[in-house]
């Protein structure tokens, strides 16, 4: 099958050395890759003049290894520069390959090229391979990267063992997600996994709009799909796979500045105790970089974020006046091994600006002129706890929006209930409404902590909560008709009394049981004694009490749920009970 494709070009890379201890110890000097049109340069160590890594196809995007001695990077495939296309006419991800820039010989391989019987002229791309951005193992012994196949219009995950200098297929049905015109190869980071971050088409429900899913592959194709947010409810906009409490985590960054854990053996999403810093693996306790809430009003479509130097104790927040977004891409930002240095490009994300270093508060130019991406030393995350963080730095809290009249009745890390006098429960999903994935439910008059939120939703305020360890969001309820109160505020269950009866005592959503040492209770299909008669309960039984009560002919109907014997049950007659509620 052919593919047409309408095509767009435009953008070299500098090298300037800095020592790191650990490397010096390996006789190695990681240097700075910077980037300035399509080319790879380095900085001789004992001079500031240019040397250019690499020629021919446009080299970008360089990545460190995470133990400095190797750096990976995309190059566009030379007939796509020999096609001569007119500059701003393709749209989406060209054909490319991937290179491997051994720092100590200088060498540059080529790891992964194009298909001998590739073609590209006039926009019409056949047997060509457009590749993602390569990321590390954690332990710097492979790449991975994901790749399109135009012509088969096939997406598939791929890793490089530097040792064996082989390549493995893990997937070929990689998830795309949304595709705008043209191609374009998804970005997997490596960590606990390889994950990629999809944006998608969310049917259903109002609003439709985009949403975002979480994939983490294994080596051996294992794959885990996680729903992790909604576009009205925070935006996920980042991922980074950070060290929390001994492990590697998925951490993801909503536009909001909230930050969600997710564990890739379980799936489970949780909310960071804490916020995210950026260090360099080669000089863990040298400089750090704080995430944390933009000091500026919360704007519902942009970044939220702002940036800290914490001092190596820990005691003290120095905030840095750059791009919020900028970390997030270590092309253009890096940690070094100097306390309270890191250096950044200072210009819009994919444009060319200068090269700053940020030392301790003054900021000075790198004499290589303009870049547009670079890499220097590698960089990591890891979740610094809130109680470690100095009081100055901001935390990031939702602000609900205007269409949700009703007040918040809860407070932030304080205990809450379901209204008890509710005849059903309270949906648990990993995020709001319309629901995604429900992952449990909260009883009448359950209880739990809040631990985030409110967020406004379809009119409804909803709160991230904690149910015994199972963390998810739940609405608030509408204007009339308030689910949710502080534990001691809620009203009372509600009493009812049937005509000919006395006063109910079972509840909806719990247990009940036939008194023992009585006769069965009858199970109909309806709440009359003139319909069938379905089944029986026995004394002793336990059961769920589904809804009710109804009343008539004397008698209190509750629908119950027997072993999934589902019908209705009497609750006793006249002065003489049938039925008793378990605690």
């Amino acid at each position: 099958m052919k593919h047409g494709f309408i095509i767009l070009l435009l953008t070299i890379l500098v090298v300037v050395p800095i020592q790191s201890q650990d490397s010096l110890a390996q006789g190695i000097t990681p240097p700075l890759i910077v980037q300035q049109k399509g080319t790879l340069f380095q900085t001789m160590p004992t001079s500031n003049q240019l040397q250019a890594m690499t020629s021919g196809g446009f080299n970008q995007a360089p990545v460190m290894s995470p133990d400095g001695t190797h750096a990976a990077f995309l190059s566009t495939a030379q007939f796509v520069l020999d096609a001569n296309l007119d500059p701003g006419i393709f749209f989406g991800d060209v054909p490319s390959n991937v290179r491997l820039f051994d720092i100590a010989s200088g060498t540059v391989s080529e790891i992964a090229g194009q298909p001998p019987n590739a073609q590209f002229d006039a926009g019409i791309a056949e047997n060509v391979i457009a590749r993602s951005r390569p990321t590390w193992s954690p332990d710097g012994s492979k790449l991975a990267w994901t790749e399109a196949l135009f012509s088969e219009y096939i997406f598939r995950l791929v890793t490089y063992d530097l040792t064996t200098g082989t390549t493995q297929v893990i997937t070929d049905n990689f998830p795309t997600g949304f595709q705008d015109v043209g191609v374009h190869v998804p970005e997997v980071k490596w960590g606990g996994g390889i994950a990629n971050l999809e944006i998608t088409f969310l049917p259903g429900g109002e609003p439709v709009g985009f949403g975002t899913r979480l994939h983490i592959f294994d080596e051996g194709g294992g794959l885990r799909s996680i729903e992790v947010g909604l576009d009205e409810i925070a935006d996920a906009r980042h991922f980074v796979w950070a060290e929390a409490d001994g492990q590697q985590l998925l951490a993801i960054v909503y536009r909001s500045g909230l930050v969600d854990l997710v564990d890739p053996a379980t799936g489970r999403v949780f909310p960071a105790n804490g916020m995210l810093e950026l260090f360099t693996p080669l000089a863990p306790k040298a400089s750090s970089l704080l995430m944390g809430a933009a000091t500026s009003p919360v704007n519902a479509f942009d970044h939220n974020l702002s940036w800290w130097s914490i001092s190596p104790d820990g005691t003290q927040a120095i905030p840095l006046e750059i791009a919020p977004e900028l970390p997030f891409d270590n092309r253009r930002f890096s940690a070094t091994p100097l306390p309270g240095q890191f250096m950044y490009i200072d210009a819009a994300p994919s444009s060319e600006g200068a090269l700053l270093r940020w030392d301790n508060g003054q900021t000075t130019p790198v004499p290589v002129g303009n870049v547009s991406s670079f890499a220097q030393f590698p960089t990591a995350w890891r979740i610094r706890p809130f109680e470690q963080i100095p009081a100055n730095v901001p935390r990031a809290i939702f602000t609900p929006s205007a269409d949700c009249a009703t007040p918040p009745a809860l407070s932030l890390n304080a205990p809450g209930q379901v209204d008890a006098t509710a005849t059903d429960p309270n949906n648990l999903y990993l995020f709001g409404d319309p629901p995604r994935i429900s992952i449990g439910s909260i009883p009448p008059g359950g209880q739990f902590a809040t631990v985030g939120g409110p967020v406004c939703v379809g009119r409804q305020l909803w709160w991230q909560v904690d149910v015994g360890g199972l963390v998810g969001w739940t609405t608030q309820g509408g204007e009339n008709a308030q689910r949710l109160f502080p534990v001691g505020q809620a009203p009372p269950p509600l009493v009812v009394t049937c005509p000919g009866f006395m006063q109910s005592r079972l509840v909806v959503n719990r247990q009940a049981q036939v008194i023992p040492n009585t006769s069965p209770n009858n199970v109909r299909s309806e709440p009359t004694t003139n319909s069938a008669s379905i089944g029986q309960i026995p004394p002793g039984q336990p059961f769920t009490v589904l809804a009710g009560p109804q009343c008539g002919e004397g008698l209190a109907w509750w629908q119950v749920n027997f072993n999934g014997l589902v019908g209705w049950t009497a609750e006793g007659s006249g002065n003489v009970y049938w039925l008793e509620p378990l605690p």
